[in-house]
């Protein structure tokens, strides 16, 4: 095993000192340890580290800037972000640059946790290059009118939570910023949240104006303008499928979760829009060109598809496992750990149904993109011709008048 170096960052000697404790036992781990962000910038200068794991409050060039300079400079660090609990704006201010967050004090086990889990992660996906991208690509964009929405209703005195609920519930990228915060070690939950609705409920009116109104996480700047390439139909089939995918589970408990699934399923499309645009773009076009599925192309191209890509965006950000697994495996869902997988089988159906109906295919087409060993062991496999009907008149109007034009 390769060894990981991990610099910590804590303006008080006596918490470097007791992650140092709490750390002993982890040989396959060289740790290092500074006590200001200048310190950590010399050490960085030095040599490369894996992950930073940094106080957000310090004097003078505080974690969050740090954390900062390290995204622009060494993007595929990962990076963690430790506060106390009552800290929440700065949770909000450090959330466009930190991937996973921790309350202060931590335990041992929750930090040689969250440090394996990212160190993981990293490993999944081997090309320097498409890490090195990912690593800035904390800043997703909404589509126009939905950031614009968001921001209107939050600037109302008296705004209620089920309007924000319902405004974040229409977007993939703001959804996953939600999900990604409230599920991150610094709330501690026991459970994982996975419904937009719950999210909006335990974070509140004021966090959520914090996030809405910090441009660096929701930014309108980066709106992906490629040809073949639509933000607001993207955004169209993500709530069809969220929509479908929650029908299609039989357990109601699940339906939330497989709803947050479904919208969030394609989120890697966007980051490789915005980041790798050039790229992005041959791939639409050498996928229109050969009429395959772009996934198959992204392979090809970039030694990676869009569902691993949100699979490691989702993951490095603490979502639920049931919602990354259904992203990683939405293509091939028999490549998974054998088992019942619901939520997966949902997602795997219900993209597969939302693609094919945009694209006005017949069932035969439909039936190549699906795993249908998978989808009848999960129970699924009889009445896909009526759930593709469905999916067909849930199409929006806007929609079908473009695919009769």
């Amino acid at each position: 095993m390769t060894e990981r170096r991990i610099l910590f960052v804590d303006d008080e000697p006596a918490a470097l000192e007791a992650i140092r404790a709490m750390l002993a036992s982890q040989t396959e781990w060289q740790l290092v340890f500074a006590t200001s962000a200048a310190a950590a910038l010399e050490a960085l200068e030095a040599a490369p580290f894996d992950l930073i794991v940094s106080d957000i409050r310090m004097p003078g060039t505080d974690g969050i800037a740090l954390l900062h300079i390290v995204q622009e400079q060494y993007p595929r660090m990962g990076r963690v972000a430790l506060s106390g609990r009552t800290d929440r704006e700065s949770i909000a201010r450090a959330l466009s640059v930190a991937q996973q967050f921790l309350s202060k004090p931590c335990s041992g086990s929750g930090l040689r946790l969250q440090i394996t889990r990212l160190c993981d992660l990293q490993a999944r996906l081997n090309d320097d290059l498409l890490r090195a991208v990912l690593g800035r690509l904390n800043k997703l964009p909404s589509a126009p009118t939905v950031y614009l929405e968001l921001n209107k209703a939050v600037a109302k005195p008296e705004v209620g939570l089920a309007e924000i609920a319902n405004i974040v519930d229409c977007d993939p990228a703001v959804s996953a910023k939600v999900l990604q915060l409230v599920n991150s070690a610094y709330f501690g939950l026991a459970q994982p949240i996975a419904s937009i609705h719950q999210a909006v409920l335990y974070l509140g009116v004021d966090l959520l104006k914090a996030l809405a109104l910090t441009a660096h996480v929701f930014s309108k700047e980066q709106i992906v303008k490629l040809e073949g390439f639509s933000m607001s139909m993207l955004q169209e089939q993500s709530m069809l499928c969220a929509q479908l995918a929650n029908r299609l589970v039989d357990d109601q408990g699940l339906g939330d979760e497989a709803y947050a699934a479904g919208l969030i399923h394609d989120i890697g499309k966007v980051a490789i829009a915005v980041g790798m645009p050039k790229e992005f773009a041959e791939v639409i076009r050498t996928a229109r060109f050969r009429k395959v599925a772009t996934h198959v192309v992204e392979k090809e191209i970039l030694g990676v598809t869009h569902a691993d890509v949100g699979a490691y965006l989702l993951g490095m950000w603490g979502l639920p496992l049931a919602a990354v697994e259904a992203v990683a495996y939405q293509h091939t869902p028999g490549a998974a750990v054998a088992g019942p997988h619901p939520v997966l089988a949902a997602i795997h159906l219900a993209g597969a149904l939302v693609k094919s109906a945009y694209a006005r295919e017949d069932e035969a087409s439909l039936m190549r993109r699906l795993d249908l060993p998978f989808l009848t062991d999960a129970g699924l496999g009889a009445d896909i011709p009526t759930w593709y009907a469905l999916a067909r008149e849930q199409l929006t109007p806007a929609t079908r008048r473009r695919q009769l034009s």
